[in-house]
């Protein structure tokens, strides 16, 4: 007698990786040389939890533009988070309407994506105008431990500011904190 043959086992499904991101606002309006925060809400809509998901504007290439993507550490499913990403268009960027187009992506993949109209002015910088230069993305030390966070900000005004207070972003999950 032949033997039958054993039946090919079914692979495991792959585990929906799935988000919507919404802006909050339906344009975000600045002046070149200047960035603008452009909020968004992120959803995790998938089956899993999503880890280390980058938000980054993604430029064409030619487009005269720079930005400052961000980091959400931690996403359940069916949880939403508000987060923020910087856009600048620099000084040869035609003032008008220009629609971004923003990632949601992990390692291995983009998850999810959506265009948020910027609108350029051609505005002059004011007298103050304040941009924050360099700064990290991440932060991370150890419970009950002082921390000093390194940021650089660059006054592109007219005007000497006095009295800048900074504010940390996306600490949700950081549980009790202070900061001065």
């Amino acid at each position: 007698p032949v033997p039958e043959p054993e039946p090919e086992p079914e692979p495991e499904p792959t585990p929906l990786l799935s988000a919507n991101i919404r802006p909050l606002n339906t344009t975000y309006t600045t002046s070149r040389g200047r960035y603008a925060e452009i909020g968004l809400e992120i959803n995790n809509t998938g089956e899993e939890t999503l880890s280390n998901l980058e938000l980054e504007p993604r430029f064409s290439e030619g487009m005269d533009w720079d930005a400052q993507s961000a980091t959400i550490d931690s996403l359940e499913v069916g949880e939403s988070v508000n987060q923020s990403v910087f856009v600048r268009a620099n000084a040869s960027v035609e003032p008008g309407i220009y629609q971004i187009p923003v990632y949601a992506s992990n390692e291995e993949n983009d998850i999810a994506s959506q265009y948020v109209n910027v609108e350029i002015t051609d505005e002059p910088v004011s007298a103050s105008a304040l941009s924050i230069s360099e700064a990290p993305q991440d932060i991370r030390f150890e419970i009950n431990n002082n921390y000093s966070v390194p940021v650089l900000l660059e006054n592109s005004g007219d005007n000497d500011l006095e009295n800048v207070s900074l504010e940390l972003q996306n600490t949700e999950n950081c549980g009790d904190y202070t900061a001065e």
